[in-house]
């Protein structure tokens, strides 16, 4: 970190981010990481959905990109998920959620050291649920169980699944939380182009599950009522369900992120401006 990122992270103001889901395009958090790392900026508090959440909870318990780098790039489809999920789902997502937990040197969301909120679904109510306490691995398991892939998670009597079937980029999620200047919000699949032919029904239920996400995420800014950037990484050209991508996807998040810091570095530099008006990025 230079002399002046130094300076940065003591005279910055504080912000909020929020990282919404989309799969293995989550890899690209670990770019936009890199770039507000080494620009000295370190978020306040985390919102995160789905992998947004598993990324928010590496983050927030102070990982460096290059050790998140590291940990997801050694990570397969077969250290995630087990089969047999149960009645309601074809795999189970309890093997994400201890590796969360290890990797986080965690147990419980609370003892995070940047505040985490993670973004979940009631499977029974279709209410938003907001997670600030409790299993950290079984949250963010909660948080990322995309229904009829993925078994839902038990959580103090409530039956949760993926956060993005009622907000994917979840930009409420901070709105309590005192002190924040401004949110900071990422959505990967905004920018998205499918281009890959599913080969099976569970590959056909993840593209049809990222269709609608990605025309759900249309109109959030409006939600928020702080000061918003959305940075959009173009992701074109990807297969979400191929974890092998990661180097791609950190390098379109690093170049997205730096962008939005040359387009809006008096935010992260004084805070917002007091005429500013909502913007997507």
């Amino acid at each position: 970190m230079t002399a002046m990122a130094v300076l940065a992270k003591h005279r910055a103001p504080r912000f909020g981010l929020v990282l919404g889901g989309g799969i293995s395009l989550g890899f690209t958090y670990v770019g936009v990481h890199r770039a507000l790392w080494e620009a000295g900026y370190k978020p306040a508090a985390i919102g995160g959905c789905s992998v947004g959440a598993v990324m928010g909870a590496l983050w927030a318990a102070g990982l460096t990109p290059d050790e998140i780098k590291d940990a997801t790039s050694r990570t397969g489809w077969r250290k995630l998920i087990s089969p047999f999920g149960g009645k309601l789902g074809l795999f189970s997502l309890r093997k994400l959620g201890n590796r969360v937990e290890e990797l986080c040197g965690v147990k419980h969301i609370e003892d995070l050291p940047v505040p985490l909120s993670i973004h979940a679904t009631d499977l029974s109510t279709g209410e938003p649920v907001v997670l600030r306490e409790g299993r950290l691995g079984e949250s963010v398991a909660a948080s990322s169980a995309i229904p009829g892939v993925f078994s839902p998670v038990e959580v103090e009597g409530r039956t949760l699944v993926d956060g993005g079937v009622t907000q994917n980029l979840p930009v409420t999620i901070l709105n309590d939380r005192r002190g924040l200047r401004f949110i900071l919000a990422v959505d990967p699949i905004r920018r998205l182009e499918l281009a890959t032919k599913p080969r099976n029904p569970v590959t056909a239920i993840l593209q049809a599950f990222l269709i609608y996400l990605r025309t759900q995420s249309e109109g959030v800014a409006r939600e928020c009522r702080k000061p918003l950037i959305i940075a959009t990484p173009e992701t074109h050209g990807i297969n979400v369900l191929n974890l092998k991508q990661m180097p791609r996807l950190d390098a379109m998040g690093y170049i997205e992120m730096l962008r939005v810091l040359e387009d809006y570095r008096s935010w992260f530099e004084k805070g917002p401006p007091r005429n500013w008006k909502r913007k997507a990025t």
